[in-house]
């Protein structure tokens, strides 16, 4: 869980400072704007009704934390 707030917290960081990018993507009806952020060579991407975060790996198994 630790983890996961670190890198929220480092993703938070980012968006503050500028980073990321704004990318329209197409709708059935019209386009909507997606934030992608790149933090610790991961990909973090919010739209307007879902988001894809990039959670760490567990160190024990390999898989991921969530």
């Amino acid at each position: 869980m630790d983890a996961l707030l670190r890198l929220l917290a480092l993703v938070g960081e980012a968006y503050l400072r500028g980073g990321g990018s704004v990318e329209h993507t197409s709708g059935i009806l019209r386009t909507r704007p997606v934030l992608t952020i790149a933090v610790g060579g991961n990909n973090w991407t919010m739209g307007w009704r879902s988001s894809w975060p990039q959670y760490p790996e567990n160190d024990d198994t390999g898989s991921s934390v969530a």
